[in-house]
């Protein structure tokens, strides 16, 4: 890994494995967390609150750190991940290959609940 490495999770919740992410960043390469949060690390979810969460306890990471701004730019967003362009929502990180790594507990659904168009895609 490198100090440049693209993190995504593609199902991050309230963000456990970006905040970890941003703890051995932080360990292992001395960087901000703002700069970690701006540049390393990028999440989606389709809830909206947990994403809300996952912003806000980034938010105390940073804090935590001496960090306090007044905005920070999540790449964070309330999506469907299995039904999103991703190359549109990310056009940076694609432009250059795609994610480093991508982590994360996969989102438990039954089959049966899957749409059909969704299941073909």
């Amino acid at each position: 890994s490198s100090p440049h490495t693209k993190i995504c999770d593609p199902s991050c919740g309230c963000g456990a494995f970006l905040i970890a992410a941003c703890k051995q960043f932080k360990k292992k390469f001395n960087k901000n967390i703002v700069d970690i949060i701006e540049n390393n690390i990028y999440g989606v979810d389709i809830l909206h609150y947990s994403v809300r969460r996952c912003k806000i306890l980034l938010s105390l990471l940073a804090i935590i750190n001496k960090e306090d701004e007044e905005n920070y730019n999540f790449n964070i967003y309330t999506r469907d991940s299995l039904n999103i362009d991703w190359k549109n929502l990310f056009p940076s990180i694609f432009k250059e290959n795609g994610f480093d790594v991508v982590i994360g507990n996969p989102p438990y659904v039954k089959y049966q609940d899957l749409t059909k168009k969704l299941i073909q895609n």
